[in-house]
């Protein structure tokens, strides 16, 4: 969060009035901020990193901690949705540090519709999905998705989806990762407002790491 030179109170990262005055004159410049980065170029891109471990005032956060509105500051919002509603049926969305080391660097939070002590994992049909939205249309999102590891040692066989849909809620792109595999889901389109993400239908996936783009990234 940054404050209006005229000292007319916090504005979003995204907001559009915001690169007139604060964008660096240096390309690629990255200004720290709690929640992992904010990174400018010279045209006034931003690029948002939320990992779920630090707020935007740069706080750690505890594991258990509602993130509903934690990084409104930054443009972004949660929600949970159904249908599953095994964590309970209200909106909540949780920063849960029920996460397996190899999953980022040491412990960490993951984003999940279950509060701990119940595992972060989990899956549409039988707890809700994850909607994240923006306060203005932004051009590229990625999360990443790790499978639970089975306990018995076997091979891990769950996958996840990422949804974008627009301002009318119209869905824009859906990709879905590939069983058992760890991955970055990402989704470019013109006009995303926000996106949805959970196990897909029956299987179970943790969730880390949202990124959010008003920049569609470059083409190989």
């Amino acid at each position: 969060m940054t404050t209006d030179p005229d000292d007319e109170g916090p504005i979003s990262a995204f907001d559009p009035f915001w690169p007139d005055f604060a964008v660096p004159a240096i390309a690629d410049d990255i200004i720290p901020v709690g929640t992992g980065k904010v990174e400018f170029t010279a045209t006034g891109i931003a690029q948002i990193t939320i990992d779920f471990d630090v707020d935007p005032s740069g706080g750690a956060v505890a594991s258990g901690t509602v993130v509903n509105a934690l990084y409104s500051s930054l443009g972004v919002t949660f929600e949970k949705l159904g249908p599953g509603t095994n964590c309970g049926a209200g909106p909540q969305v949780y920063a849960n540090g029920n996460s397996p080391p190899e999953f980022g660097e040491g412990p960490n939070n993951v984003v999940s519709v279950c509060a701990p002590p119940i595992a972060s994992d989990f899956s549409e049909n039988t707890f809700g999905r994850v909607e994240a939205r923006f306060v203005q249309s932004v051009a590229h999102v990625c999360i990443d998705v790790r499978p639970p590891r089975p306990i018995s040692g076997t091979p891990p066989t769950g996958f996840a989806f990422l949804e974008a849909f627009d301002a009318a809620g119209a869905v824009l792109g859906r990709n879905t990762s590939s069983p058992g595999v760890d991955q970055t889901l990402c989704i470019t389109a013109t006009g995303i407002r926000g996106v949805r993400f959970a196990g897909a239908g029956s299987e179970f996936a943790r969730f880390d790491n949202l990124l959010v783009s008003t920049e569609a990234p470059p083409i190989d």
